[in-house]
């Protein structure tokens, strides 16, 4: 749930001895909502065709893309990574690891960040509002992979300031010969 403007009271009373306490005395400070929200979006197209918007999960549901790949063949997914919240925030993107039968790697612009996004950490973006973060998935089959199985590879955006508000993306290539 988004979460909502939070107020409190600051009233200046009792003064003391040769303090004058003007007027107002009293007065509300709010507080406005940062909610910390990273969104990922999937694509098999760089620039258009992405699912996942406004979605919130750690499983990929409703954020999945699928493609077929014979043996040896690579096949290429798009992740955007936004924040959806209203103030500058860091986020840890996580990429799992390859499936047997399956290599993965993870690349930003033609930088691998495989190392770093298969890390504890999380290869570490800071994104203002409605910023996103690019991140090219690559799945290749490898010539020993079995037909009609499966080779997925996860993106993770995670708000690092608790680690509680994470969103998953998913892409899956299935072998067909």
């Amino acid at each position: 749930a988004r979460e909502a403007a939070e107020g409190i009271v600051v009233s200046l009373r009792n003064p003391g001895v040769g303090t004058v306490v003007a007027s107002p005395s009293t007065m509300r400070v709010t507080i406005a909502p940062s909610d910390q929200r990273p969104d990922g979006w999937i694509s098999t197209a760089s620039r258009s065709g992405y699912v996942g918007n406004n979605i919130y999960n750690t499983t990929g549901y409703k954020q999945t893309k699928r493609l077929t790949a014979d043996r040896t063949q690579t096949r290429t997914f798009y992740v955007r990574v936004y924040n959806d919240g209203n103030v500058t925030n860091a986020i840890a993107l996580t990429g799992s690891a390859a499936r047997s039968g399956s290599a993965v790697w993870y690349y930003s612009g033609s930088t691998n960040i495989t190392t770093a996004m298969r890390s504890a950490t999380g290869w570490k973006v800071t994104l203002d509002p409605g910023a996103y973060k690019l991140v090219e998935v690559r799945i290749k089959v490898l010539s020993t992979a079995a037909y009609d199985t499966l080779k997925p590879a996860t993106v993770t955006g995670t708000w690092t300031g608790d680690g509680t508000r994470a969103d998953t993306v998913k892409a899956v290539v299935k072998v067909t010969r």
